[in-house]
């Protein structure tokens, strides 16, 4: 078996979603864009078991990140993190380690 971080899912199943908005969008149609966007993967997400995503091209905003990013893989991934980085110094939003 390979170890690796990603979610088992992301190895089969491959969709880009993507949007954007020109510079004079306003913000509150840029929410509206990101919520639109997060909506979609959750359906997708419904429709697919198993469906991940890769963290660096992944929704800011997924509600379910642990099992988004890292899946099945998160509780082995986070006692290398407990170990090796006791006191959490290496962080970032949706990290293992971000609760």
């Amino acid at each position: 078996m390979l170890l690796q971080s990603i979610p088992p899912g992301v190895e089969h199943h491959h969709i880009i979603l993507t949007s954007g908005w020109l510079p004079n969008t306003t913000f509150a149609d840029r929410d509206t864009i990101r919520r639109s966007l997060t909506n979609q993967t959750q359906t997708l997400a419904s429709l697919v078991p198993g469906f991940g995503s890769y963290n660096d091209e992944a929704d800011y905003n997924e509600p379910n990140w642990k099992e988004a990013f890292w899946g099945s893989n998160y509780a082995r991934l986070k006692s290398i993190k407990d170990r090796l980085d006791p006191r959490g110094l290496f962080t970032c939003h949706h990290c293992v380690g971000d609760e």
